[in-house]
């Protein structure tokens, strides 16, 4: 107690080492097992290595990606500073947001240095970061800044470049499917759609239309009025995309529907039209850029996921642009994290978690599970995502492949008796089904078994250490 009260924090650690290490010696001789080379395997299993990619700290020291509790009231973190994306797997309800979302972007927003962009499906994550630095786009709100579209196409100095972003924003609209690929006339209506909206994107954009008015014209317009409007225009690019589709026919009729079918969103909903658009004078809107300076937060209610969906791949599509523009090994940190990664659709991540780690860039992903990213992707690209992670959390593991897949990850090791020697699992693969409430940690140098960090939770550690910080306050005063 006198190591308390003189504030030597240092002592009272080293206190609590010894006498951790006396009472695993006492297990050891209560278990029968205590030798050197017990120790010595305790040790290299549960300390991590000096120079390891994940550190142990305290609570107060804990800034950057936290991963969970160690050892009682440490954290286990990867710094702001290093690399390396991050894959959380776990079932809803597990604490995926909850232990490893808040608790990383409260340690990550406390530095101004840093800021982030987060897709805040489940819309609990926003209101529980406390931090004046931020930025709040939610179409359910009536008062919510606006989302520009043509924001980054407005910055471009070059019309040649305008004119590509343009087609590229087409292509986004409309992308072109397994499904479409596999039917008999699917890919011929998808491409045609494509070009359509292409044509109409450039048309309006230098006629001075916004978005979503574009959008309208699509869908309010006949096939010859839509004609009519891009050759009175007279942009060279968007006649020559369109001439292959002035025909009057069935199968050019089909494409007109589909285009009109793709932009739908932002032709008729109200909601939409209100929050997507380029902001008034001295009005504060939200564009990817503004990532640099805020954290900013994109609100989308679950319930409409589905519907809101061409929009979150517009958002996305253009933040992930946005970040292959930054330069190499920039010193500002941003981290992109999309909670229920799955329930967004196929986004294009793959490249952008193989490339954007030299720009200052971390990419967290959090789902439920391989199978939920498999109806999405394939698995070929599944398997490429997770071998992108540096960091790979698990919280659950549900299904029976997920388990056999993570477990051949952390690996096997060689059991020996007096008799045999077998090979067998590290972790059982049915027992990461069964964590509750610890996790599994993968980083590079092997893996580590958590407690879940609940950002609305204490242990019991921290409650001591609280009171006795109150106490010594106390007796200061």
């Amino acid at each position: 107690m006198d190591l308390l009260l003189r504030g030597d924090w240092l002592g009272f650690l080293g206190f609590l080492i010894i006498i951790s290490f006396a009472i695993l010696v006492l297990v050891a001789f209560y278990k029968g097992k205590f030798n050197i080379s017990f120790l010595v395997d305790f040790f290299r299993k549960t300390i991590p290595k000096l120079n390891s990619s994940v550190k142990i700290v305290t609570k107060s020291k804990a800034q950057g990606i936290i991963f969970g509790k160690a050892y009682g009231f440490f954290l286990a973190v990867s710094d702001c500073k290093s690399e390396g994306h991050i894959g959380v797997l776990g079932g809803s309800g597990i604490g995926k947001t909850s232990s490893i979302l808040i608790p990383t972007l409260q340690s990550w927003t406390s530095d101004n240095n840093n800021s982030s962009f987060v897709i805040d499906i489940s819309g609990d994550i926003e209101k529980n970061i406390k931090t004046n630095n931020k930025l709040v786009f939610d179409v359910d709100n009536p008062t919510t800044i606006p989302y520009d579209v043509f924001s980054s196409i407005d910055k471009l100095m070059d019309k040649d470049e305008q004119i590509e972003a343009l087609q590229q924003l087409g292509i986004l609209l409309r992308p072109i499917t397994q499904a479409d690929i596999k039917s008999g006339g699917g890919k011929y209506y998808a491409e045609g759609a494509q070009c359509i909206i292409q044509a109409m994107l450039i048309t309006g954009y230098f006629h001075g239309a916004d978005f979503c008015q574009i959008c309208e014209m699509i869908c309010s317009c006949t096939q010859q009025q839509i004609i009519s409007d891009i050759n009175n225009v007279g942009e060279t690019d968007a006649i020559k995309i369109i001439t292959p589709y002035t025909a009057e026919t069935d199968l050019v009729d089909g494409c007109y529907n589909a285009a009109r079918k793709a932009v739908r969103l932002f032709a008729i909903n109200k909601k939409i039209k209100r929050s997507v658009r380029r902001p008034k004078d001295f009005e504060k809107s939200f564009s990817p850029s503004e990532i640099e300076r805020t954290n900013c937060f994109i609100r989308l209610p679950h319930n409409r996921l589905k519907l809101y969906e061409p929009l979150a791949h517009i958002i996305v599509a253009q933040t992930l642009d946005f970040f292959m523009s930054r330069p190499l090994n920039y010193d500002k940190q941003l981290l992109f994290a999309l909670d229920e990664m799955a329930s967004l659709g196929k986004l294009e991540l793959l490249e952008a978690l193989r490339t954007y780690r030299k720009s200052g860039v971390r990419i967290m992903l959090l789902t439920q599970s391989n199978a939920d990213v498999d109806l999405i992707y394939s698995k070929e690209e599944r398997t490429s995502m997770i071998n992108n992670f540096k960091y790979k959390v698990i919280l659950s593991a549900e299904d029976t492949e997920s388990q056999k897949f993570y477990a051949d990850l952390i690996g096997k090791e060689t059991k020996s008796d007096d008799y045999s020697s077998r090979e067998q699992y590290i972790i059982k693969p049915e027992k990461l089904g069964r964590l509750r409430d610890k996790l599994v940690l993968i980083y590079p140098e092997g893996h580590m078994v958590l407690k879940k960090n609940y950002y609305f939770k204490r242990s019991i550690g921290e409650r001591i250490v609280d009171r006795i910080k109150c106490y010594l306050k106390s007796e200061v005063l």
